[in-house]
């Protein structure tokens, strides 16, 4: 009885140690992600502004050479 008490706590507690490391290692893995995620963003968000001007300077050299054309 003592024993089969002793081999249930065990396999509980192996079983709580072996949760606790997945969700350890799960959660190292998504805050990396998130760390990747964000910087994407913000690189997309730089080459977003920077693309905005680009577009204002070609619409400005477009306006300029149809007002020379016409």
């Amino acid at each position: 009885m003592k024993l089969k008490i002793n081999i249930n706590f065990l396999e509980k507690y192996l079983a709580y140690l072996v949760n606790d490391f997945e969700y350890k290692r799960m959660t190292e893995k998504y805050k990396k992600i998130d760390v990747e995620y964000k910087r994407i963003t913000e690189n997309l968000k730089e080459y977003d502004l920077m693309a905005d001007v680009d577009d204002q300077r070609f619409h400005h050299f477009r306006s300029t050479v149809n007002h020379k054309l016409s």
